[in-house]
């Protein structure tokens, strides 16, 4: 299961209610968090269950969502009210998502100043040491010669 698939599931399992058409013979998609289940007047006409949902795909010129498991496929129409709450939670979802990456981009950032603070005090310890073996190195030179 891929990164992209993982976000989709966990985006449907947000996604709470029931959605319907105020038409007559129209489908009603219930929203449990668990399941998305599709009923016809009193009728449940299909049900499926997030976690054994393969594949999800948006047709958006016709404002369908296709929800695909292994046996079975649910075409969501999606209506004004289940619009409005996929794009509220898109949007809290893009600002948590956002909100992750500027922390993990700020720990980054503090890795390679922790890096760089190493490699100065690496170098500082080497210059003092290549100093000293200088200094006794002139010491001995200047005792045998002088």
């Amino acid at each position: 299961m891929n990164a992209a698939h993982s976000e989709n599931l966990e985006f449907l399992k947000r996604i709470r209610g029931c959605f319907g058409s105020p038409r007559m013979w129209s489908s009603e998609y219930v929203f449990t968090g668990e399941a998305v289940i599709e009923r016809r007047g009193e009728r449940i006409r299909n049900q499926m269950r997030i976690s054994d949902i393969v594949e999800t795909s948006a047709r958006l010129g016709s404002n369908q969502m296709v929800l695909k498991t292994n046996n079975s496929k649910m075409i969501i129409q999606i209506v004004p009210s289940l619009n409005e709450v996929i794009t509220k939670l898109a949007a809290e979802f893009n600002a948590n998502k956002t909100e992750s990456e500027r922390q993990h981009l700020e720990q980054e950032a503090r890795q390679k100043v922790s890096r760089f603070k190493r490699l100065r005090l690496i170098g500082m310890i080497l210059n003092v040491l290549i100093t000293l073996a200088l200094g006794i190195l002139i010491i001995w030179w200047c005792r045998k010669h002088y």
